[in-house]
């Protein structure tokens, strides 16, 4: 998906983006609460040490941006939805958090 989002750019928005902007408008009319997961992307990846709430957003690449974009109409749309930003967590193929755990535990 993040490697699709470069070739796909106006997919990644909508997907990313604009139907989560969506999402959040119907939850703040309706009085629902939006929980949306967005990634580590929305970061330059420069850091040193775990990213804060506080930390300046620069996205990765166009991924990054299509996700920062879904942030910012979360933040418009429905304040007080929430954002959940991961990273690395898991996946059925290639390395990440949870089978980098379970071959280290071996």
């Amino acid at each position: 998906a993040v490697d699709k989002a470069e070739q796909e750019s106006e997919s990644a928005l909508k997907t990313n983006a604009h139907s989560v902007g969506e999402m959040a408008a119907w939850c703040e009319r309706n009085g629902k609460q939006l929980i949306s997961i967005s990634t580590d992307y929305v970061f330059d990846g420069k850091g040193t040490a775990p990213y804060t709430v506080q930390h300046p957003t620069d996205p990765l690449n166009y991924y990054g941006y299509s996700k920062w974009l879904g942030e910012q109409l979360i933040k418009e749309n429905h304040p007080k939805g929430i954002v959940v930003r991961t990273s690395w967590v898991y996946s059925t193929h290639g390395n990440n958090f949870v089978r980098t755990m379970l071959r280290l535990m071996k």
